[in-house]
């Protein structure tokens, strides 16, 4: 009965100490570390809760430079099979540090606090390294149509930054007009290899244009003297006239002109057919008018009146009729003759007065 009953009281003093054991409040601090790409040192802290109800988990100190982060946290409880844990990181301690150290503080739900520091030793042989990227190009979209623009895509690349012209550009589409130079640049911890530099030319959009045929300019000469020839400029949608290099409007222009009209398209338009011509239209040719005396006339106003000579007053002949010629009346031939011959002599001699009584009136 003896050896019987110690051992029960030794079995249970086994599970006596096991239940304290499975119930001690510890949180346990352990750490592992490493090289970084740039050269510094980094410490990946292990902090354990093997008590079965959570603990709230603070920073108390730390040693080897750096900055720790993860902390403060709260850890779940530990379960009868297994612990739980956190993780908290030192980086950036400089290279040729010997040991870093993390100490914490544990306040369990229950009220019970504990302390526990963990100390890793550093390597001594870190130093910068780098992963060697190769960019990805750039691409250029130049557009296809009239009223559309083109585009620049610029991709990702990890540990590539990119830049437009000196200017960080972000990943993804950039519209025209653009001109310039896209240059990739290795982030930290990176190294490019490959081609690093990109010329860039998208032009702007380029307008939709109509076509339009201009309508010739028509040129009247003058038909008759004292008149003048006209230029006509005509109107058409679209297109601007020009006169020897300067605009001219649309319509009647008198001249004398000499040169060549020219037609333009203007913005939103596209030309076809003739677009020049030549010019010429005299000056005004002046109505000639008449002078001086034509063919004994007399000339007034510009017009010329011709007059009729007057009939000579004496007659270059008379004859004198035979006797046989005349019927008898009594009076012999040569009395009629010599009658007839005064009489002559008479209107002769009154014509002359009447000319020189004129003449003097005048």
């Amino acid at each position: 009965m003896l050896s019987t009953a110690a051992t029960l009281i030794a079995v249970g003093g086994l599970a006596l100490a096991g239940a304290g054991s499975a119930s001690a409040h510890s949180a346990m601090v352990a750490g592992t570390a490493q090289c970084r790409p740039d050269g510094t040192v980094g410490v990946t802290w292990t902090v354990t809760n093997d008590y079965q109800l959570p603990v709230q988990v603070t920073q108390a100190s730390s040693t080897g430079g750096g900055s720790v982060t993860g902390l403060p946290v709260t850890i779940d409880a530990a379960s009868s099979a297994a612990t739980t844990r956190a993780t908290v990181r030192q980086e950036g301690i400089s290279p040729g540090t010997p040991t870093a150290t993390l100490g914490v503080h544990g306040a369990w739900s229950d009220g019970f606090t504990a302390d526990s520091n963990g100390t890793v030793t550093l390597p001594q042989a870190c130093g910068p390294t780098t992963t060697k990227v190769t960019p990805v190009a750039p691409t250029v979209s130049q557009a296809s149509e009239c009223d559309t623009t083109g585009f620049l895509t610029v991709p990702v690349t990890e540990g590539v930054g990119y830049f437009f012209n000196g200017e960080p550009i972000a990943a993804g589409k950039h519209p025209g007009p653009l001109s310039g130079t896209v240059t990739a640049k290795a982030l930290k911890g990176f190294e490019l290899t490959g081609t690093s530099s990109w010329p860039v030319s998208i032009a702007a959009a380029d307008t939709c244009s109509t076509t339009v045929t201009p309508v010739a300019p028509t040129v009247s000469q003058a038909s008759e003297c004292d008149t003048t020839g006209f230029l006509t400029v005509p109107v058409t949608e679209g297109v601007g006239y020009f006169f020897n290099g300067e605009p001219i409007a649309a319509g009647k222009h008198p001249g004398p002109l000499s040169g060549t009209v020219t037609a333009k398209a203007l913005k939103g338009f596209e030309l076809t057919g003739t677009s020049s011509w030549d010019v010429q239209i005299a000056a005004v040719v002046a109505c000639e008018t008449g002078g001086g005396e034509t063919g004994g006339g007399e000339s007034g106003g510009g017009v010329t009146v011709e007059t009729t000579p007057p009939a000579s007053p004496i007659p270059a002949e008379v004859s004198t009729p035979t006797t046989s010629e005349l019927a008898f009346t009594g009076v012999s031939p040569q009395t009629w003759t010599y009658g007839v011959g005064g009489g002559l002599a008479l209107l002769l001699l009154g014509g002359a007065l009447s000319v020189t009584a004129a003449r003097l009136r005048r």
